[in-house]
């Protein structure tokens, strides 16, 4: 609901916004998922990865590795009980709004349940991602102002996605853009 700006009002956005960058971790879990994901892979990115994810939001956990050739990478690698989680909401949230029409005809919300549904199944979707990532890639080639990570095949699923690391922060985190030693000016230019 947090990333629906299009659908919900500012407000709704902002106060859900927190979950977005300050979720519950579990890394046993994603070693658990990562392990039943990449099945024989596995063991290449466990053996070097973190302990405890570097990010974590309310979809994935984010944790460091690194490949036998030496590359770093992000491993981003979705919550355990997400789809069932995600199940569960849905069906709490179609009653609430069903009873909520029945109370007031004039709350005519019901079609923001498919909306929601239809954009939480392609932010599932890993394997989308990760072509989506490549697909700007070849938009922004040649163009050094952005960068975009290099995707992981052997090492990615709909559920796991590994990409190269890189450094950087979030575009409306303007204390870390300048830690970074970039000019704001020169981000909100290219952006």
């Amino acid at each position: 609901l947090a990333s629906m700006g299009h659908a919900l009002p500012a407000e709704y956005v902002s106060a859900l916004s927190v979950f977005q960058d300050h979720a519950p971790t579990n890394a046993s879990g994603a070693r658990e998922l990562i392990a039943q994901e990449l099945r024989e892979n596995a063991h290449i990115i466990l053996d070097r990865m973190g302990d405890a994810p570097i990010a974590s939001a309310s979809l994935a956990q984010v944790f460091e590795s690194y490949l036998p050739s030496g590359e770093k990478v992000a491993i981003k690698v979705q919550h355990s009980r997400i789809r069932r989680d995600f199940e569960v909401d849905v069906r709490s949230v179609g009653l609430i709004m069903r009873l909520y029409e029945a109370f007031d005809p004039t709350f005519q919300f019901g079609w923001l349940l498919p909306e929601l549904k239809s954009c939480f199944e392609m932010e599932l979707d890993f394997v989308r991602e990760a072509k989506n990532c490549e697909m700007m890639a070849e938009l922004l080639h040649g163009r050094p102002q952005f960068s975009t990570p290099k995707i992981f095949w052997p090492f990615t699923t709909s559920r796991v996605l590994t990409m190269e690391f890189i450094e950087g922060a979030k575009i409306t985190d303007v204390a870390s853009i300048r830690n970074l030693g970039l000019d704001t000016n020169d981000v909100s230019k290219a952006w």
